[in-house]
């Protein structure tokens, strides 16, 4: 049985992805404007809202001008996911290993 999404939950996500599709610091209404082209229309003070959230908890970072940009928590998480994967790939490339020693074995 699905559980049924938290809304704010998905909104953070999208808001998170459209920072992640561009590198440059933008402002809120340049976010509005892409989240909008993305199919997501958001009021102004739900973003800001959103914006401010992700800011307190790391996710976002700010700069003095009102940019905004992935913050310091977001890329700590995605370091985590590549040594989760980095982890992953070594424990594929063992167990390949291991069974091309024993076909070697085999064919001898």
């Amino acid at each position: 049985m699905a559980t049924k999404p938290i809304e704010s939950v998905t909104s953070a996500c999208a808001l998170l992805d459209e920072l992640a599709r561009n590198f440059e610091p933008r402002r809120m209404a340049e976010i509005a404007t892409d989240l909008k082209a993305a199919g997501q229309t958001w009021g102004t003070t739900k973003l800001y809202e959103q914006l401010q959230t992700l800011v307190q908890v790391g996710y976002v970072d700010a700069t003095p001008d009102g940019r905004y940009f992935l913050g310091a928590a977001f890329t700590r998480a995605a370091a985590a996911y590549v040594r989760h994967l980095n982890e992953r790939a070594e424990h594929l490339r063992r167990q390949v290993a291991d069974i091309t020693t024993s076909l070697e074995r085999e064919s001898l």
